[in-house]
C-alpha cells in the first residue's frame, strides 16, 4: 500500500500515490513496450510525470535489450527518475516515494533516439531498417 501522507507533501500530485496504487508490483516479472505504455501511461493519465522507457534497441520483434526509466519534458529533454519508481513497480518496496521526488537531474547526454513507439519507448539503434 501507499502511504497518503506523501500526498499532502506535494500539491502538484494531489492524490497520485493514492490512484495509481494498483500498479504497485506491477512489472515484478519483467515488462516489455506494451506493459511501459499502460503503465507510464496510466500514472500520466492520473496527473503524474510522463515517463519513457529507453531500450537499446528495437526491431523487427519490437524493443529489447537492457533499459532505463526517464522523465520526459514537453520540449524533449529527459531528467534522470529516483530507482524508487523501479522498485516499486516491481515489488521490492511498498512506496515510490513522494512524486515530487521522483525527478532528478537533466540527462547530459544527447536525447535523440532513432526508435519510438510515439509513447513511453525509445530505442538507442533502430535495427529494424
Amino acid at each position: 500500500m501507499t502511504d497518503p501522507e506523501y500526498d499532502d507533501q506535494d500539491p502538484r500530485f494531489p492524490g497520485l500515490l493514492a490512484d495509481i496504487a494498483d500498479l504497485h508490483g506491477r512489472f515484478e516479472d519483467g515488462y516489455s513496450a506494451d506493459d511501459i505504455r499502460a503503465v507510464f501511461g496510466r500514472i500520466y493519465d492520473e496527473g503524474g510525470p510522463y515517463l519513457v522507457c529507453v531500450w537499446d534497441h528495437v526491431d523487427e520483434y519490437g524493443f529489447g535489450g537492457n533499459s532505463q526509466f526517464y522523465a520526459e519534458e514537453w520540449d524533449g529533454g529527459l531528467f534522470e527518475v529516483q530507482p524508487d519508481i523501479y522498485r516499486w513497480l516491481s515489488g521490492q518496496q511498498e512506496t515510490p516515494g513522494p512524486p515530487g521526488s521522483w525527478l532528478c537531474a537533466p540527462v547530459a547526454e544527447p536525447t535523440e533516439f532513432p526508435g519510438s513507439d510515439d509513447f513511453h519507448n525509445y530505442a538507442r539503434a533502430d535495427r529494424s531498417r
